[in-house]
């Protein structure tokens, strides 16, 4: 989810459980939901022009409610307010405005962040800037262009600070290099996109592009104010049923690097869909 937050961590080692797995007789079409992700349960809209938008995720600790705003033609809002389950305190809302199917800019109202959103012709998301109290910063998205099937992959995440007119790219302090290729099985097919892992997009609200047409395999990332660090490394693994999709994923963390098992972290999930949503 978008926030305007600078962490110094890398990445944080509390991985998002994300694997998945079909319900029984569910057949795999356009109308297929996500509804387990993990421990998180997701529910859609079931009627009117928003049909089968995300309407509310429910995390361990936390809820996610949505609300679509319709502005004509291919214009909406969607804001999405996030509550502790606690005391059902509100954590964090954020109101997103989409034109012509992509999200142009958005708003975090809980801490006063104004976020713009750049496309390439393609429709690729280029950069996000974030603006609050006179200063900016940026995700800076890169793509490998894949000849041999004419698509685009996001490779690199590039995160910046200290963004001027004349420095636009600001001052990089993270990266995170994204990898789709498995030694021995290649590119595994995404049947089922959803937004990347650790960009800090909300995983479930499709209005930002497509990122990849392959599943992720690994990915490092590395502080840039220390580049003499270890840099932590992820792997995913997956088992996938007869259509294609993934019915359980694996994420290992290496906080060391790739082949050091110090703190090592397993996080393993399934991921559930249904043609019958839980919803509204």
């Amino acid at each position: 989810m978008l926030t305007g937050c600078q962490n110094d961590d890398v990445l944080n080692p509390q991985l998002q459980e994300s694997a998945f797995a079909n319900e029984a007789g569910a057949k795999v079409n356009a109308e297929l939901k996500l509804t387990k992700d993990g421990v998180t349960s997701l529910q859609y809209i079931k009627s009117g022009r928003f049909t089968g938008w995300i309407s509310k995720v429910s995390e361990t600790n936390y809820y996610t409610q949505y609300y679509y705003v319709d502005g004509g033609g291919n214009n909406f809002s969607v804001t999405s307010k996030r509550y502790q389950k606690s005391n059902n305190g509100l954590v964090e809302e954020l109101q997103y405005n989409i034109v012509n199917g992509k999200c142009l800019s958005s708003i975090d109202k809980t801490s006063n962040i104004n976020y713009e959103y750049n496309y390439s012709e393609v429709g690729r998301l280029n950069w996000i800037k974030s603006t609050a109290n006179g200063s900016s910063s940026k995700r800076i998205f890169t793509y490998d262009y894949i000849s041999a099937t004419g698509v685009e992959r996001l490779n690199i995440l590039t995160f910046a600070s200290n963004v001027t007119a004349a420095n636009p790219n600001g001052i990089t302090y993270k990266t995170i290099d994204y990898n789709y290729y498995k030694s021995g099985v290649g590119n595994i097919p995404d049947k089922y996109h959803l937004n990347p892992q650790f960009s800090e997009l909300d995983r479930y609200l499709p209005i930002f592009g497509k990122f990849s047409d392959a599943l992720i395999t690994d990915l490092t990332a590395k502080l840039a104010s220390d580049p003499s660090s270890l840099i932590p490394f992820y792997r995913f693994t997956y088992t996938l049923n007869s259509d294609g999709y993934p019915t359980f994923r694996t994420i290992e963390y290496f906080p060391g690097g790739a082949g050091n098992n110090n703190g090592k972290q397993t996080i393993s999930g399934e991921l559930k869909y249904s043609t019958s949503w839980a919803g509204l």
